[in-house]
């Protein structure tokens, strides 16, 4: 399964819209406008949600926490390194590890020790875009979620 996850240009807080592979939108995510920290909702069609995201604060390094049905299932942690960003990810689906290049965003996904997906920075768009490989749709929502968390880990530490 192929889906597309898109930063939306003209936005007060981060809002991303994801389709699938022709462009029908699946999931909607909405930030919270006027909040301390990120704290982003990831919502079906039906506006129903799925997944929240939340940036812990007074952290050294970012961390972010994402919620299923109020209950914490990720989180996902940047870690001290030199030259590359690392990312330490603790879920409750399984042993979740990433390797790739983090500067333009274009890693494998395993769980478990096994290869489930890919993720890619997809070039020459006016806001961010990525490119989620996963094999079917099961847990699509929360791969989204997680590659939403993973980007604001590793590019939004700045400025929340």
């Amino acid at each position: 399964m192929t889906l597309y996850i898109r930063q939306r240009f003209f936005s007060f807080a981060d809002s991303y819209r994801i389709c699938d592979e022709y462009e029908n939108p699946i999931f909607e995510v909405q930030g919270r406008v006027f909040t301390i920290g990120a704290k982003l909702y990831l919502y079906n069609l039906q506006g129903q949600e799925l997944y929240y995201i939340e940036r812990q604060l007074f952290r050294f390094l970012p961390q972010y926490y994402i919620y299923e049905q109020g209950r914490q299932c990720a989180v996902v942690n940047k870690e001290l390194s030199l030259f590359t960003p690392k990312l330490n990810i603790d879920c409750s689906y399984g042993s979740i590890t990433i390797n790739g290049d983090f500067f333009s965003m274009c890693f494998d996904i395993y769980l478990n020790g096994g290869l489930i997906g890919s993720i890619s920075k997809q070039l020459f768009a006016f806001t961010d875009c990525y490119r989620l490989e996963i094999p079917d749709n099961s847990n699509a929502a929360f791969f989204c979620a997680l590659v939403i968390a993973i980007d604001n880990c590793l590019h939004n530490d700045d400025h929340h």
